[in-house]
């Protein structure tokens, strides 16, 4: 990188074996922007890496001259048209709002990949990712062809040690409460819809938008969380654990009367889409059940705190924890202790490996040692077990059966005989 006499604009220089191949303008990169310094270096490492310049950066424009506002209200108009689920579409709609729209000069690809590389991809690498996201919500639009440039970005992702270093930055450990705490905070919820729809969630591991749309508790307390774009996944079946809390919480007898008053209170919106209706503000819905947490007057809803699954101290415990609860409830449960991981999987929705990575990852270590030697002891005992002797048991044959057999027994003889 070079800096051009008398301009803002960083040039670039290419050198092999040596001696300077050429130079020339980054055009958009500025030398006063810490940012674009930041930028442009790993952008010519890349372009090192690749042989060339053009190989990383070459630049598309639209085919019909607009502003970056305009075109950033028409790649909105088409996301929505295209994408019905709110939450699917809140960060594309933000970065077409507070950051395209305002971008000056010609309409190109080669700045929107600038805008994406302003976010560090080690340690920034959620709000990295989710402008990659946007530039392939703008090439679904087919307004700009931005393909080159989404590759390259993704090339860019942190690999090896450098995703573990990015994984440890970015990273908060969840803050997963025992039971005990659990079952305290819940009792001591004076809203009973909002202690109702809590203890539902953290019983049956549910997705927090899922409490709207769950169908029912069978007589055997099975909970029936359906799929068809209802929910983020297919329809599955979870079981209550533990089971006392359906009881406690009187979670099956009051779930049509809770779920009629959950859906008053907080409504989903519905859209409809290649002639199918479906939740389009499940996040929203979600969100403001959580709001009743920071309440601090009236029927309070106090944060639960509880030990963070690394480090020290304690920390609260964010609504999806609860879920996360569930998982772990699940390994270390007695009640369940005969199922594989696998089903956990299943009842909450999702695959095994989901499952390990993400769920079981915030086990507590002291909570951790405790269920694995619970699991030992538990299958060690079975298999010590006495095996029952099997009992000799004695049987009546029929009188033409046993005629028969003495004919076959004076046949034998006679047989041995002759021999």
């Amino acid at each position: 990188m070079k800096d051009r006499y008398r301009s803002n604009i960083i040039s670039i220089r290419e050198i092999k074996d040596g001696k300077v191949v050429r130079e020339f303008s980054s055009q958009v990169y500025k030398k006063t922007e810490d940012e674009d310094i930041e930028t442009l270096y790993r952008l010519c490492i890349r372009a090192s890496e690749a042989g060339s310049w053009e190989a990383v950066i070459g630049g598309t424009t639209t085919d019909e001259k607009m502003t970056w506002a305009e075109f950033a209200n028409r790649v909105k108009a088409n996301v929505v048209s295209r994408v019905a689920r709110e939450a699917s579409r809140r960060d594309v709609q933000g970065h077409l709002k507070e950051h395209i729209s305002k971008f000056r000069g010609e309409v190109t690809s080669k700045r929107l990949f600038k805008w994406a590389c302003e976010e560090d991809p080690v340690t920034r690498f959620y709000p990295f990712r989710k402008r990659i996201e946007t530039l392939a919500q703008i090439q679904a639009s087919g307004l700009l062809d931005v393909q080159k440039e989404i590759a390259e970005l993704k090339k860019m992702k942190p690999k090896g040690s450098a995703k573990k270093r990015q994984e440890r930055l970015t990273e908060k450990p969840r803050a997963i409460p025992k039971d005990s705490e659990l079952e305290k905070w819940l009792d001591e919820i004076e809203d009973d819809l909002v202690q109702w729809v809590f203890a539902l969630i953290a019983t049956y591991g549910l997705r927090p938008s899922e409490a709207w749309h769950a169908e029912e508790i069978d007589e055997k307390g099975l909970i029936t969380v359906p799929g068809d774009g209802l929910t983020k996944t297919e329809l599955h079946y979870a079981p209550p654990v533990p089971r006392e809390w359906v009881d406690r919480y009187k979670l099956r007898e009051n779930f049509r009367e809770m779920s009629e008053r959950l859906n008053d209170r907080w409504k989903i919106r519905w859209e409809e889409r290649d002639g199918v209706l479906i939740p389009v503000n499940n996040s929203q819905v979600s969100n403001s059940l959580w709001r009743n947490v920071y309440r601090t007057t009236g029927n309070v809803t106090k944060k639960l705190f509880a030990a963070a699954a690394e480090g020290d101290g304690q920390d609260w415990v964010r609504p999806y924890d609860l879920r996360h609860s569930f998982a772990i409830r699940c390994f270390d449960s007695e009640e369940v202790r005969d199922y594989p991981t696998e089903q956990f999987a299943q009842w909450m929705g999702h695959g095994v490996e989901v499952h390990k990575r993400i769920y079981l990852k915030w086990m507590p270590a002291a909570r951790r040692k405790e269920a694995v030697q619970g699991r030992f002891d538990h299958f060690g005992a079975k298999e010590k077990a006495p095996i029952e002797e099997a009992k000799e048991e004695t049987f009546e044959l029929p009188a033409d059966i046993l005629k028969k057999l003495k004919k076959l027994e004076k046949l034998e003889k006679l047989l041995g005989d002759n021999d």
